[in-house]
């Protein structure tokens, strides 16, 4: 079964932030954000508990994913009904 994944309203403005710095910074792989921010919608989706456990997080059962070839994370909870992307943000 999967599970709807959702996206916060200031982290769509971190998306959109980010993605734009990814085209503008980046031409030899200009879509390499969003194509591995959707892989990891989808992976989400239906593997709600790939991300580690965030250690005394604001956000009671905070997780967190690496987006290993840009090198941002990915902040996420989840419920039984969404997942729901919280924040995205540079791990360098």
């Amino acid at each position: 079964m999967s599970l709807p994944v959702v996206v916060a309203e200031p982290t769509a403005r971190q998306l959109f932030e980010i993605d734009t710095w990814w085209r503008a910074h980046r031409p030899a792989a200009p879509d390499l954000f969003a194509d591995e921010f959707a892989a990891v919608v989808e992976a989400l989706s239906t593997l709600p508990s790939v991300g580690a456990r965030v250690r005394r997080p604001r956000v009671s059962a905070l997780r967190r994913v690496l987006l290993r070839a840009t090198r941002c994370h990915a902040d996420y909870v989840t419920s039984e009904h969404a997942v729901c992307v919280v924040a995205v943000w540079s791990a360098v």
